[in-house]
């Protein structure tokens, strides 16, 4: 994804996925679209609408004080299960995420960060060389280089083993939203 001059997405929904197709057609420029098979039997919430959104920014998905949570692809419909859990026992969280894989600006990420002093980081795939790992080092460097409070940092991932397609034997394999709910009571 830190190819430069060729547009990645990684849609969320299947709203994503459309206005993903669309905005690569329509950029000029070689677009890439990754989708996780789990996303293929989801339906979206929202109605089929024209967006605005840039790709390229991150998204608020819920706001809050207590926590915030990172992530992108087929994980962001677990985290939303997780925020709305969480709700029930007056946790706030904020949900952050991705579409599009290149040039993050995480100015919005830093300043969550700041505001709630915990995170957790969620990559659908491995942490070895994932774009979660990428936001890792730019936070680090900022958490660092201004002495930042920050009183956790969590990341959530798939094992670094090899693993099986079917998805019976995957099926437990994968992070889900009580993992997410976990971490959360962990760090809180």
């Amino acid at each position: 994804s830190s190819i430069p001059g060729i547009n990645v997405y990684y849609p969320t929904s299947p709203l994503s996925a459309y206005r993903t197709i669309k905005t690569g057609m329509s950029s000029g420029k070689p677009s890439i679209m990754i989708e996780h098979r789990w996303l293929h039997q989801t339906e979206s919430q929202e109605l089929l609408k024209e967006s605005n959104d840039n790709f390229n920014k991150l998204k608020i998905v819920s706001k809050g004080d207590d926590l915030t949570l990172f992530t992108y692809g087929y994980m962001v419909p677990e985290a939303l299960k997780a925020v709305n859990y969480c709700r029930k026992f007056n946790l706030k969280i904020e949900l952050i995420i991705i579409e599009s894989l290149n040039n993050i600006n995480l100015e919005t990420l830093f300043k969550s960060i700041v505001k709630t002093k915990n995170i957790i980081l969620i990559e659908p795939f491995y942490l070895n060389c994932s774009v979660i790992t990428t936001i890792c080092t730019k936070l680090f460097e900022k958490i660092i280089n201004q002495n930042l409070d920050i009183r956790s940092i969590k990341t959530i991932s798939l094992p670094f083993e090899s693993e099986s397609s079917s998805y019976f034997d995957t099926k437990n394999r994968y992070s889900n939203w009580i993992t997410i709910v976990k971490e959360v009571e962990f760090i809180l």
